[in-house]
């Protein structure tokens, strides 16, 4: 009964301060929902539950009644009724009246607060979630918990965490541009060493090379040696029970490596593919040597 006088009164709110009506509702276990044609700002919506508890606290009365059809167009009704010979009328003492066919409670006092906990557009219009009184307590002292344990963990007052978590955020973000420079150039190092192991036929360099890299590694290392013309690079990595493949060539290379790489694919029942200069994949079989060995024989 709090939830749906409740969403009466906010449904009156919003149509009185903002002319939206109420095209949908929407009652649950765990909250409430309403559909209005008409999009909110944050200060409307406050706004509205600023009056739906107003109401509340005026501790009005609440009456149904019955009417016929035609006794109920005379009323002052927020919405338009059904056409049926009898209609059953809810009205809030002094605000509003609506057909409706559901129970309420007697007073406004008793359903002791409307909270709107999130609003988001829906359609043409908006969606206002909201909890009222025993579930709107609920929500609160969980609230208030999380708040409570997130201070203690940043060991500031509740009033300080936004400006706490927006420095950590930043310091977030910067961590992880300078761990990404660094991966970089950790990376940049990785393929100018690999470069001593090439080995050369018919003037084209191949690397073959077995590591636990990231396959992301892999795809930078990769490009930054098939950067340089007439370079093969087959790098393979295992780790946390993956196995990931990348395989490039220069830009000035026409080999199949296509073909080399849809075999090894199938051999660590990879996910991926690519183009004609680099293609990668990663599978749950552990065969990254025998990927390897066989682009060894095919290439070389």
């Amino acid at each position: 009964m709090q939830q749906h006088t409740g969403q009466h009164i906010l449904s009156y709110a919003f149509a009185e301060l903002f002319d939206g009506n109420t095209v949908g509702f929407h009652l649950s276990d765990n909250y409430t929902t309403i559909d209005l044609d008409i999009t909110l700002t944050d200060e409307m919506t406050e706004q509205a539950e600023q009056l739906s508890n107003k109401i509340i606290y005026e501790n009005k009365i609440v009456t149904a009644k019955d009417y016929t059809y035609e006794d109920a167009l005379k009323l002052n009704l927020r919405k338009a009724p059904l056409d049926l010979e009898t209609l059953r009328i809810i009205n809030i003492e002094g605000y509003d009246e609506c057909a409706c066919g559901g129970t309420h409670v007697k007073y406004t006092g008793e359903i002791g607060i409307i909270k709107v906990t999130r609003t988001e557009r829906y359609k043409n219009g908006t969606r206002v979630e909201f909890l009222c009184g025993k579930r709107a307590l609920n929500d609160y002292t969980a609230k208030n918990k999380n708040l409570s344990e997130l201070s203690s963990a940043l060991t500031c007052k509740a009033d300080m965490l936004q400006d706490n978590i927006e420095k950590i955020v930043n310091e977030n973000k910067k961590l992880k541009k300078d761990i990404i420079g660094l991966s970089n150039e950790l990376n940049e190092y990785r393929a100018s060493e690999l470069k001593n192991s090439t080995v050369f036929k018919d003037g084209t360099g191949y690397i073959f090379s077995k590591s636990n890299n990231d396959v992301k590694d892999l795809r930078f290392i990769c490009s930054k040696i098939t950067k340089e013309e007439n370079y093969v690079a087959v790098l393979v990595s295992e780790s946390d029970n993956e196995c990931s493949l990348v395989i490039g060539q220069a830009k000035n290379l026409s080999f199949d490596i296509k073909g080399i790489f849809e075999q090894c694919r199938s051999m660590i029942n990879g996910k991926g593919g690519g183009n004609s200069y680099m293609l990668q994949c990663s599978g749950n079989e552990l065969k990254g040597r025998e990927c390897l060995e066989l682009a060894k024989k095919a290439l070389l």
